[in-house]
């Protein structure tokens, strides 16, 4: 752990001296040099679905979603399938490696210790046909919850570095949720901290993680503060889940980034009371809820709204607009960004009262886009 230790702990880096840096750097740049000359093995999946590989071994990957849109629930189907080591219907398809017998560390930071985090545990057991009473293989459930929140990264590094020298078997590492294992979510150095020890340990160990972390509470897709940004640059594979739309009960996993391979198509869940987890959604509920989202703010009613606002308002923000057409509808940002996408690319015109035709001008000022309607 003497390289972990180096990079990461700032007291000690100030006393690191130019030669040590210049070593380091001149092995790293061998062992680079040496894997460029020969013939690349690229490591296989370690889960796969419909033959496609979601996750591969060191490699930093996010589950993302709103609040109370099933993140948890998705990542114990991960953990059972890989605790399992073999395929069950609960799995979904998600398949693991048959190579793959890591030591799954789940790092909590929101459930309670009494009830919500040991019934987590007992539906995991389900998904594995284990029962309550008998402890899971290879799985090590810990809660940060009571840990102060500016000593967390710390004792997260510590309990990491103490699995590692006491296990020879890889390490599948859950942060759930990854914003509460630093002091601040928004502060670079907090969050640029947390990252750079999970690449040191991707690189150096036999480690893989996955992240689960909030997405912003307004319309956004993104993912909560400066941490949110940064892991999306730095992860192989970002998963989102969510409901399809505000009407249904269908719940969409979408590939928002597949680093070896193109995106893959979204896998379409329902929450079952009956069995207390995900299922998989039958084909009239998806084709339902696909049509409640088409009716909603259809491209006639948008061009419409656009036309009236930019005619009375002049030339408008996007975000601005963006937000009318969101309000006026009860859509999603991503609904009308879609609505939009269509309008800009087939150079929709657009006619008022009196058989004035219109074209959309779109320019930018400084960063920020603009839209304004100008005679055809």
């Amino acid at each position: 752990m003497d390289i972990v230790n180096n990079i990461l702990n700032s007291n000690k880096a100030k006393q690191v001296t130019k030669e040590e840096i210049l070593i380091k750097l001149n092995t790293n740049s061998q062992k680079i040099l040496k894997q460029a000359r020969q013939n690349i093995d690229f490591a296989k999946p370690i889960i796969v679905r419909d033959e496609n590989g979601i996750f591969y071994p060191n490699t930093i990957n996010i589950i993302q979603g709103k609040s109370g849109v099933h993140k948890s629930r998705l990542v114990e189907i991960f953990l059972a399938s890989i605790i399992s080591g073999f395929p069950r219907e609960e799995h979904l398809g998600f398949l693991v490696s048959q190579s793959y017998k890591p030591l799954c560390l789940l790092a909590d930071t929101e459930r309670n210790l009494n009830e919500q985090l040991p019934y987590a545990i007992q539906q995991i057991k389900r998904l594995t046909g284990t029962p309550k009473e008998k402890d899971l293989k290879d799985f090590y459930p810990v809660s940060l919850i009571d840990v102060e929140r500016h000593k967390r990264f710390e004792s997260l590094k510590i309990l990491i570095d103490n699995l590692q020298e006491q296990k020879e078997q890889p390490l599948f590492i859950v942060l759930d949720v990854v914003t509460d294992c630093i002091e601040n979510f928004n502060d670079p150095k907090a969050s640029l901290q947390l990252i750079d020890l999970m690449n040191v340990y991707i690189n150096e160990y036999n480690i893989t993680f996955l992240c689960v972390i909030h997405e912003n509470p307004n319309s956004s897709d993104k993912a909560r503060g400066h941490l949110g940004t940064e892991l999306m640059n730095k992860a192989s594979t970002v998963l989102q889940i969510g409901f399809e739309n505000s009407e249904s009960e269908l719940i969409k996993v979408k590939y928002l980034k597949c680093r070896r391979s193109k995106r893959f198509e979204p896998l379409y869940l329902v929450y079952s009371d009956e069995v207390k987890r995900l299922v998989a959604a039958n084909d009239d509920l998806i084709k339902k809820a696909k049509e409640q989202k088409a009716k909603k703010a259809n491209l006639k009613a948008v061009k419409n709204l656009i036309k009236d606002y930019l005619l009375e308002n002049g030339e408008t923000a996007k975000s601005i607009l963006i937000e009318e057409i969101k309000t006026t509808h009860s859509c999603s940002v991503r609904t009308v960004k879609d609505r939009l996408k269509v309008i800009e690319e087939d150079k929709e015109l657009f006619t008022d009262e009196n058989g004035t035709v219109y074209y959309l001008d779109i320019f930018k000022r400084g960063k920020t886009v603009f839209y304004n309607l100008k005679n055809k």
